[in-house]
């Protein structure tokens, strides 16, 4: 029967050994390992956008890496709306037959094109709401902001000159004119339209001249 010391020794023998034969194992296993990438690396996948070699990093994983089928997400995206694109044009422009999204009317160039000659229209002959996306388009270059109070999430154009003070065969271009227009917030927007603020007050603010109090 063994005693106590003995049975100790026996059992730390078996535990070196048992350790020796790990690291031996995963010396081994490093190894091939090892084997594996630089055999995958001679041959590697490629990207199915732009073929680029997808290779395996020194610190990356081969399982993982052989299952990549793009290099980054931007070629992945590329290729999933080439494959399956997701705004077909499902109409035509109103003007060049061009293709478009079923949710316009006209293609860019000609939609901007109708803009620039909206000036040579009559007010009779543009209506209202063209009016209103020819001044947009005079001010387009202004900055985006209240002339009066420097609110800038929402602004609205304003006409000093209202529409309905010029006769039906005005020109939208005299209608339009930038000395007639000035951008303001919805609230001193609806204030001049009620005539609570003058128009000479606009005109001041807007050339950064001191407002004329009590107007």
């Amino acid at each position: 029967m063994l005693t106590s010391s003995e049975i100790i020794t026996t059992l730390s023998r078996k535990q070196k050994a048992s350790s020796m034969g790990g690291i031996a194992t995963g010396v081994i296993s490093h190894q091939k390992a090892l084997e594996a990438r630089e055999e995958y690396n001679v041959n590697p996948n490629r990207c199915l956008m732009c073929n680029t070699p997808l290779y395996v990093r020194p610190d990356g994983n081969l399982y993982q890496t052989k299952r990549k089928r793009y290099c980054s997400h931007a070629c992945a995206a590329k290729n999933s709306n080439r494959v399956a694109p997701k705004r077909k044009p499902t109409n035509a422009c109103f003007d060049c037959g061009a293709p478009i999204s079923k949710n316009r009317t006209r293609c860019q160039p000609c939609a901007a094109l109708k803009t620039k000659l909206l000036g040579t229209r009559t007010k009779r002959e543009a209506g209202h709401r063209n009016i209103r996306t020819h001044a947009n388009q005079v001010t387009r270059l202004l900055p985006n902001q209240c002339k009066v109070c420097g609110y800038s999430t929402y602004v609205e154009v304003a006409h000093l000159k209202p529409i309905k003070a010029f006769p039906s065969i005005a020109l939208l271009s005299e209608i339009n004119e930038l000395s007639n227009l000035a951008k303001l917030c919805p609230n001193h927007h609806k204030e001049f339209d009620k005539g609570l603020m003058s128009q000479e007050n606009v005109v001041a603010v807007r050339e950064n001249r001191t407002p004329v109090v009590g107007l």
